[in-house]
């Protein structure tokens, strides 16, 4: 039996977890839709890190997502995910994600 997982875009600060608890270390928001490019037509969530040079913007399960095995046939897992980069500029950087 497949357990699957998934984070998805939502609103304000909040990403839609089911599966998987999420930690983030930055300030996510959910930009408006717009017909300016794909990456702006996708409902999507953009991590930016706070403004002082060197800082990060990271997300990671806040849990175990799988078991990696140790015989043939045991564990394993398939990700999926769909990532865009604006341009990255000192002295804070943003990461849109947005995952299906």
């Amino acid at each position: 039996m497949n357990r699957i997982a998934t984070w998805s875009p939502s609103v304000t600060t909040t990403i839609t977890t089911e599966g998987m608890p999420i930690t983030s270390v930055c300030t996510v928001s959910h930009p408006t839709l717009a017909a300016a490019n794909l990456a702006a037509s996708m409902r999507r969530w953009r991590l930016t890190s706070a403004a002082v040079v060197d800082s990060v913007a990271d997300q990671r399960s806040a849990g175990w997502a799988c078991w990696r095995g140790n015989a043939a046939g045991l564990g394993g897992w398939t990700f999926a995910t769909r990532i865009s980069l604006t341009t990255l500029q000192a002295p804070a950087a943003t990461v849109i994600v947005s995952r299906l």
